[in-house]
């Protein structure tokens, strides 16, 4: 199976992705072959497609590479996960509202940050704007970027490279 593929499984989606890994791990012979085959393939080599557009060990505009798991792992994915869960959706959390009276909802992001254990916030990762890190500190990071008292949303930009740009500079302004 194509990486290519899996992209319409990430994001809301991740969770089918993680609970057929799930399945998997548990008895191989209840998951479709093909999706056998790719999880086999995932847990012998990561990911990585070549073309930028999978996940790898290697530095990245963003912080994807993770210096305490294999490439690939779901650990991974649900902390990428999270990371985009605050870059789609952060400013629906935003407080917006000087008296209150309308609640930011965090449903979304919270449903994120719930799936990650307190061990998987202390993994070191690395990113371009921050260097070496705690998961803690770009969350704490992207609070600020993304649900504080003015909310940040980019990801109607059809532009890889314009997206990455506004990524790196809130993050290096909020720093």
């Amino acid at each position: 199976m194509k990486v290519e593929k899996l992209m319409a499984l990430y994001g809301e989606n991740g969770v089918l992705l993680e609970e057929l890994y799930n399945q998997y791990k548990l008895n191989p012979e209840t998951v479709d072959k093909e999706w056998k085959s790719f999880f086999q393939e995932v847990d012998t080599n990561g990911f990585a497609n070549g073309n930028g557009g999978g996940y790898s060990n290697g530095k990245s505009a963003v912080a994807t590479s993770f210096t305490d798991a294999q490439a690939g792992s779901i650990r991974e994915m649900g902390i990428i996960n999270l990371l985009n869960a605050y870059r789609r959706q952060g400013h629906l959390a935003a407080k917006l509202d000087p008296l209150g009276i309308q609640k930011p909802n965090r449903t979304f992001i919270d449903s994120k940050l719930h799936s990650i254990s307190p061990a998987d916030l202390e993994t070191v990762v690395d990113s371009d704007t921050l260097g070496r890190v705690k998961l803690a500190e770009i969350v704490d990071l992207y609070e600020k970027v993304y649900c504080n008292t003015i909310g940040a949303e980019h990801f109607y930009l059809v532009d890889d490279v314009e997206r990455e740009w506004l990524q790196k500079k809130w993050s290096l302004r909020n720093s």
